[in-house]
């Protein structure tokens, strides 16, 4: 059962490497409109996804406050380790009838709970979302940060798009605080702290073809590990018999 998070700074490659990924391994490629349709399914209002994923041109924190105290309470689970089990096909989450107070702390919380789901199942590349510090404590996750330097991903941006310098900056600085902020608000985390992945990758110098064979021989190795170790434990079960 394979599970990979990718991290990614914007226009570093990550989402063509996640698709990469997904492909090679045979899994399904989890990325931010199918973590958006679940916990819109799960009560989350469609106006509160589009701001936790805003990468624009005023903060984040700004945006937030502009529309939060017009989005309605969610009915969901308070229990974040409840089972979560499909209420139609198609559907990730069973909601109660039980009322939250309104915050936007506590739709990142359904967000997250959705993600925890849809890890569940296994055989997942999970792209961004903050993938990485909901399933810390889950086993056998390989978790995958992809930077790149600022100048190539302007590069990037400004080829890409067909966009001035000036733009390609203020969207990758936006973009880089809005996800930090959201690692940091929501989860205490440092979003490009080293120490949070298994794998990191700098695409500057680095072919596509070649970051996709890193994560996926990455992937397997974990696995095998993870199979000679209940191997090895079995052995020594046996063996005390």
């Amino acid at each position: 059962m394979a599970i990979v998070t990718i991290s990614r700074q914007l226009a570093s490659g990550g989402d063509a490497i996640a698709r990469g990924v997904a492909q090679a391994l045979g899994l399904r490629l989890v990325d931010q409109s199918v973590i958006n349709q679940a916990a819109i399914e799960a009560g989350v209002p469609r106006v509160a996804m589009e701001e936790l994923g805003y990468e624009g041109r005023r903060s984040l924190v700004e945006r937030m406050l502009s529309v939060v105290y017009g989005m309605p309470a969610i009915p969901t689970t308070l229990d974040k380790d409840a089972p979560l089990t499909p209420t139609m096909p198609g559907s990730f989450l069973s909601p109660s009838h039980r009322s939250m107070n309104v915050s936007m702390h506590e739709y990142v919380r359904v967000v997250d709970m959705v993600i925890r789901n849809l890890a569940q199942g296994g055989d997942v590349t999970i792209v961004g979302r903050g993938g990485r510090v909901m399933l810390h404590d889950m086993p056998g996750v390989l978790h995958v940060q992809v930077i790149a330097s600022f100048a190539r991903r302007e590069a990037t941006l400004m080829a890409r798009d067909g966009i001035e310098r000036q733009e390609a900056m203020a969207r990758l600085r936006a973009s880089d605080r809005a996800r930090a902020d959201y690692l940091k608000r929501y989860h205490g985390a440092d979003w490009l702290d080293p120490a949070l992945y298994d794998l990191t990758i700098n695409t500057d110098n680095l072919p596509l073809p070649v970051a996709v064979a890193a994560v996926v021989g990455g992937c397997r190795a974990l696995e095998e590990g993870g199979k000679d170790v209940a191997a090895s434990e079995g052995a020594e079960s046996e063996g005390s018999k």
